[in-house]
Formats: structure tokens, sequence, C-alpha cells
């Protein structure tokens, strides 16, 4: 299985949302609801774009909570700081699975997520596997959004 990372340089920009220059002083997320542009990739399937919200929450000291991952779903994760801005998480997020194309029953699991915030806008990357219909696919996550 292929994980997505994803380094961030100055500014991050994904799809069709407005660049995020990361804020490297943050200690913790936001408590804020995100609106901006999904990308989700199946290997040899996507991007598939879409309008989507993402939430934060401030945790601990130097985390926060993710949550938005799974469509139609509130799980989430707490994510903690790893230097220069980004929060980081690893293990496994299985979300409900969902209809996709002609697959009745595709189940994301997430193993990484990345998320960036600063003071206009957030860029979270995830990535893992999709599961449905016999096949196994490499999935890879991308948002930007604003408050």
């Amino acid at each position: 299985m292929k994980t997505l990372a994803a380094m961030v340089v100055g500014v991050v920009v994904v799809g069709c949302g407005a660049p995020v220059t990361p804020d490297t002083e943050a200690s913790e997320l936001p408590a804020a609801t995100w609106s901006g542009r999904r990308g989700l990739v199946f290997e040899g399937v996507g991007p598939i774009g879409d309008d989507y919200q993402v939430k934060t929450t401030p945790g601990a000291y130097h985390s926060g909570t993710i949550s938005g991952l799974c469509h139609q779903s509130d799980s989430a994760v707490e994510a903690g700081l790893v230097g220069d801005g980004q929060f980081s998480w690893a293990g496994e997020l299985a979300c409900p699975p969902v209809k996709f194309g002609f697959c009745d029953a595709v189940a994301i699991t997430f193993t990484s997520v990345a998320a960036y915030p600063s003071d206009d806008g957030l860029a979270v990357f995830a990535g893992g596997e999709a599961i449905g219909c016999g096949e196994t696919w490499p999935v890879s996550f991308s948002f930007v959004g604003q408050r």
C-alpha cells in the first residue's frame, strides 16, 4: 500500500482552492469549520473534486482534532504538532462504506493525515487505501478551505 506524503514549502495550492500560506508559528488547531474544495484520487480513477467542509477543534497541548475526512461521517483524528505549523496523525481511520460509481460499497481507510492551518485557510492531505467490488486501490485526499 502506498501512503501520501506531503511537504509544504511556502504556499500550498490544491485543485481550484485559494493558496494557503502555512502558519509556521501555529501551536494548536483552531476551532473552525472550513469550507473549500476536496480532491479524492483513487489510483487510476479521479481526481474527484467537490465542495466540502472540514472541521478542526483545539486539543491538548500542541494538538487538535480534524473531522470530515470520511464522506458523510463525523469520524475524527487527533493530530499532533510536528513542527513548522504542520499537524500530523498516523494510524487507521476506517470510513463507512459509500457508493462509488458502479460499486455499491467502497470502504476507505486513511493511514496518514497532515494538516496546515493559517490565518487565512487550512490545507489537509491524507493517504490510505480503498477497498470495494473485489479491488484495492491506493487513495489520496486533499482539501484547501477558508473559514
